[in-house]
């Protein structure tokens, strides 16, 4: 889908994860999918972490740029992840916003790294 550049002088077609639907009119919560792991707020993507399909290049979800981007202008699907690989991006994602100092967040974290065999 294209990401639109901060500045929206421009937009890059890229692979996105989609987080949430926001309701009846079609707008994704969304991230970023790069092929540049160069970036502080960037989760590695490997083979083991999609359920199903894959993307053709090593690539990076990046945390620090969410987005709010219409159903309309997506161009297709590429690739699923698993839940427990999703439920990681989630937590990482809460935790680069700032929201991991809550005592939820942390039994959510617990959880997640038992499901994940850490």
């Amino acid at each position: 889908m294209p990401f639109p550049f901060t500045d929206l002088s421009s937009a890059k077609r890229r692979p996105a994860l989609l987080l949430r639907s926001l309701g009846e009119f079609g707008d994704w919560l969304c991230l970023p999918v790069t092929t540049r792991g160069a970036h502080r707020e960037s989760l590695p993507l490997r083979d083991e972490d999609f359920a199903d399909g894959a993307l053709a290049l090593s690539s990076w979800i990046r945390l620090d740029r969410p987005t709010l981007l219409s159903e309309s202008i997506m161009l297709g699907r590429a690739a699923s992840l698993k839940p427990v690989t999703v439920a990681g991006i989630h937590l990482s994602l809460c935790r680069a916003l700032g929201c991991g100092q809550h005592a939820v967040m942390e039994a959510a974290t617990e959880a997640y790294e038992r499901a994940a065999g850490q």
